[in-house]
């Protein structure tokens, strides 16, 4: 155990607190309430509840691209990214396509929630 040296803290010896005669005085004295109201200003707004996540493999340079336009402001998050991305998709479908799409999807998901 002797290989940590203990030394002692610097001092400078000169106090950082002032202690006058009359207690300590307050120079910007702050309304509480209106650090209240502003903070419930700008309370972020509720969001929905988050759904049940999963993983998909996908490559380096897809992720990094997804990240990139997520940076870039071009939606909040990856999933919103892809979501836009999906619907650009399915309107571009043929109705055979769509309904196919339809019965694909709905058996995936009656899959997911047993």
């Amino acid at each position: 155990m002797g290989m940590l040296e203990k030394k002692a803290a610097h001092k400078t010896g000169k106090s950082l607190l002032r202690h006058t005669p009359g207690g300590v005085e307050v120079e910007n004295q702050v309304d509480r309430e209106s650090i209240v109201r502003s903070v419930k200003e700008t309370t972020a707004p509720k969001k929905k509840p988050a759904e049940k996540t999963t993983s998909i493999r996908i490559s380096v340079t897809t992720r990094n691209a997804l990240n990139s336009l997520v940076t870039l402001g071009e939606a909040e998050t990856v999933n919103a990214l892809l979501e836009e991305f999906i619907t650009q998709k399915l309107e571009s479908l043929r109705p055979d396509q769509q309904r196919t799409y339809d019965i694909i999807n709905g058996v995936a998901t009656k899959r997911d929630n047993v």
